[in-house]
């Protein structure tokens, strides 16, 4: 009200000349701000709905990635109990033999740890490679999730990055990891990928770093290496 009043003394003490001029730099004006003020609201929105789909996103695939299956598995790393195998296939006189990798379950460390009969149940005696690919496969799409913006570092490192380390520094998956990669495949590289930019998070938490430079560098750099 005040500046409708003011608005007016103003125009009353310009002259007819001026009036119309005035008014439409009144109506402009009033148009610009009401157009940015409309476009704040609905940044504003927009920006309140990503955030609640990352949050479903984030709960879901959490969801997903917590399955028993995994649960197994990842106890079976953490407690050393996979072992690297190579069995010999013979196909016939076209087809060369192959060694076909698989991974075997420990039963005697098995045997040592104070499991439920629930848990008991679901531990198999090997697993296939291709059933491994496909649990490694969620740590490469947590690393392609975060290169989109999808989920955020933050989120990464407080959800799963005990995960992909206790993954990572299993002896048996490193040394899968390493036949794969000798065979020309970089099928995980997100997994390394996200993998050395937690630990990086973790040194930026311990020597409390700004969070935008850290941000600015992984991304430069992502251009630079074309990651």
């Amino acid at each position: 009200m005040l500046v409708f009043l003011v608005i007016c003394e103003i125009q009353s003490t310009t002259s007819d000349t001026n009036s119309a001029e005035f008014w439409t730099a009144v109506f402009t004006g009033s148009l610009t701000f009401a157009t940015i003020a409309l476009w704040w609201i609905g940044y504003a929105q927009l920006r309140g709905i990503k955030k609640t789909s990352k949050a479903d996103f984030i709960f879901k695939f959490t969801s997903e990635f917590f399955n028993p299956e995994n649960q197994i598995f990842i106890l079976l790393c953490d407690n050393f109990a996979l072992e690297l195998k190579h069995k010999k296939i013979e196909y016939n006189n076209q087809i060369k033999s192959d060694k076909f990798p698989y991974f075997e379950v420990n039963q005697e460390i098995i045997k040592q740890l104070p499991l439920d009969q629930t848990k008991s149940d679901l531990i198999r005696q090997s697993y296939s490679c291709y059933e491994i690919d496909d649990f490694l496969g969620y740590f490469e799409d947590i690393g392609k999730f975060e290169k989109q913006g999808i989920i955020s570092i933050e989120n990464v490192y407080n959800s799963f990055s005990w995960y992909i380390e206790t993954i990572l520094s299993n002896n048996t998956i490193k040394q899968y990891l390493k036949l794969q990669k000798k065979g020309g495949s970089d099928l995980f590289e997100n997994f390394n990928y996200i993998s050395k930019k937690c630990k990086s998070f973790e040194k930026k938490l311990v020597k409390n770093k700004s969070i935008y430079l850290f941000k600015f560098r992984w991304w430069l750099s992502n251009i630079i290496l074309d990651r």
